[in-house]
């Protein structure tokens, strides 16, 4: 009972020190914009992808980014690209893929194939090659600044 009274009082003070607190607001990402294809704008950033496999442009929606930095979700297209990936992977990020699709070649272990409708997620630490003819992806990155 002290934690809930202890939260009801620092929701009392929150309240009464800076008015109505606002809940967060929900985030949603409905279908017609899932599916729609991302056209360089206000809110989509263009790119040239620069891989193995060349040059190729690049489309990033960055959807919702997290107060603290730590979690920022989007929607990004691309053409044909190629990665080795020697030093680890930077962050966690899970991806859900809309079109194409990726093979994902760990340095040690199989090869996978991502296809549209595959969900995948890709561990900090991860390290082999990244490997596609162009992809389409909702993602979801995990990063704290340290």
């Amino acid at each position: 009972m002290f934690v809930r009274r202890g939260v009801l009082l620092l929701v009392f003070m929150l309240v009464h020190a800076h008015g109505t607190v606002a809940a967060p607001a929900l985030q949603r990402l409905n279908h017609v914009e899932l599916l729609a294809k991302l056209t360089d704008g206000e809110s989509v950033e263009a790119l040239i992808e620069e891989s193995e496999a060349g040059s190729t442009q690049a489309l990033d929606r960055v959807w919702y980014e997290s107060e603290d930095g730590c979690l920022q979700t989007g929607i990004y297209e691309t053409g044909a690209n190629r990665y080795t990936i020697n030093d680890p992977y930077p962050h966690d990020e899970l991806m859900q893929f809309i079109e194409g699709g990726v093979t994902l070649t760990p340095t040690e272990g199989d090869a996978i194939t991502v296809v549209a409708g595959d969900t995948v997620m890709l561990p900090k630490g991860w390290t082999g090659v990244w490997d596609s003819e162009g992809y389409r992806k909702v993602y979801v990155i995990y990063h704290c600044p340290e």
